[in-house]
């Protein structure tokens, strides 16, 4: 056996080395494996309704706590969810949506929360079957808010207990982890610490990534219900929102839309010219190739692509008026905006980012329930302004200046001239005698418009 099929398969923790699906799909294709998901379904769901036994059992609940009681059976469901994600389903497919109606009846025994922590690996922030499981979740909470009248008082009970086992454990252990690794980014890039002792490698980070990015995609979910959404809001889940966005904001540099090329200095010897001697054994004079260009970025420039517009349209859907009003945005959450210092990363993020299309969108929604009727926000607003001089860029009379200036989506400075007005007119004038026109009506054309541009 190889090494990295070791590594693999001690990643899945204690056990056995290979899973039952991972040998079946040598011999089988996903679509005779679906027989075994189906057998599965038809174990542990309750469709036809038998209800209580004479002793008073409910036999699908017993049968979902054997499922998850015996190693075996914990071993095939984390199977289940990692050929998922292997043969990349989508929602629309039969496994899908089995092993969906699986994950509903383990919902219904409240025993979700017992599956999510049998399927933890000690090395990852979040599995790769940890990942599955929270969007098949997911999946059965977006069925929620397209049929919310069949929804019950128990089940909404239950849900909001499930609701805040997640986010306990986002706030607890995604959260710190993956700002610890984007804190030691921002030292990388700072050159507090040397990337060669980067924790992790960008398989590890792929992984994290996949499995923040499932967790904000649920509470995106969870938001756009009204009950509990007013849970989210009392949880102060901001805060932890705002610690993802100051992390990436500290960490990971802006790709701007144009990179301008870098230009390498000149060596001593490169103006001299390269001409051709067939004889010559000496070769010092000829430079190096180039090397080629990395396949991957390294770990510690990992860029978390995407992350940023996710959290974007959770505070934005927090921030909307409470229901039945249009305005103003929902008073809690903006002072939690306040108190938490969130405003500075949501102005951070103005600027594009080639990482996070479309967050500047999204950025400028969030800062507009954030303003609507919240005084704090707009007294800090004021008082930054106050604080920021304008850019002098007005140049000596009858001259030109070059200064340079910041332009969103390209990479460093941009030096632009900037005439006076004097000059400005005088061109002009002169061109429009080139012209054939009245020099008279341009000059007080430009002149009016100099006097409107003065005042």
């Amino acid at each position: 056996m190889d090494d990295e099929d070791v590594d693999d398969d001690e990643s899945y923790g204690e056990g056995p080395l290979t899973g039952l699906l991972t040998e079946v799909p040598n011999i089988l294709d996903p679509k005779q494996i679906e027989a075994l998901h189906m057998i599965v379904k038809s174990c542990i769901l309750d469709n036809a309704g038998s209800g209580l036994t004479r002793a008073g059992e409910n036999l699908q609940k017993t049968r979902c706590r054997m499922f998850l009681a015996l190693d075996c059976g914990k071993s095939l469901l984390r199977e289940m969810l990692v050929f998922i994600a292997v043969w990349e389903k989508d929602e629309q497919s039969l496994i899908f949506q089995v092993t969906t109606q699986i994950v509903e009846a383990l919902h219904h025994s409240a025993l979700i929360p017992y599956a999510w922590n049998s399927l933890r690996i000690a090395k990852d922030i979040i599995s790769p079957a940890q990942t599955v499981l929270l969007r098949l979740v997911n999946h059965m909470f977006r069925a929620r808010v397209n049929n919310s009248a069949s929804q019950e008082n128990k089940d909404n009970a239950r849900d909001i207990k499930l609701v805040h086992f997640f986010l306990s454990f986002f706030r607890t252990r995604i959260v710190p982890e993956c700002a610890a690794l984007m804190h030691l980014q921002a030292q990388i890039r700072e050159e507090n610490f040397d990337p060669s002792e980067f924790p992790v490698d960008s398989w590890d980070m792929e992984r994290a990534k996949d499995g923040l990015a499932q967790y904000l995609d649920f509470l995106t979910t969870v938001a756009e219900m009204m009950d509990t959404r007013a849970k989210l809001i009392e949880w102060e889940a901001v805060y932890d929102l705002i610690t993802i966005l100051s992390g990436l904001e500290a960490g990971v540099p802006k790709k701007p839309l144009i990179e301008l090329p870098k230009r390498s200095p000149r060596s001593e010897n490169s103006g001299n010219p390269m001409v051709e001697r067939p004889y010559s054994s000496e070769d010092d004079g000829i430079p190096p190739s180039p090397p080629p260009p990395p396949l991957q970025e390294p770990a510690h420039k990992f860029p978390w692509s995407g992350i940023k517009g996710q959290i974007f349209t959770i505070i934005a859907t927090l921030l909307q008026p409470p229901h039945g009003q249009s305005s103003p945005g929902n008073p809690d959450v903006q002072m939690q905006m306040v108190k938490y210092n969130g405003i500075v990363p949501l102005l951070n993020c103005c600027a594009y980012d080639d990482h996070n299309p479309f967050a500047k969108e999204r950025v400028t929604i969030c800062l507009k329930w954030l303003l609507d009727g919240c005084e704090a926000a707009n007294t800090f607003f004021r008082e930054l302004v106050n604080l920021s001089p304008p850019p002098n860029l007005r140049p000596p009379p009858g001259g030109t200046t070059v200064s340079t200036i910041r332009v969103d989506g390209i990479e460093g400075d941009v030096k632009v001239q900037v005439r006076s007005m004097d000059e400005a007119a005088s061109r002009m004038i002169s061109w429009h005698k080139g012209m054939g026109e009245d020099p008279v009506g341009v000059t007080t054309s430009i002149w009016g418009m100099r006097d409107y541009t003065r005042t």
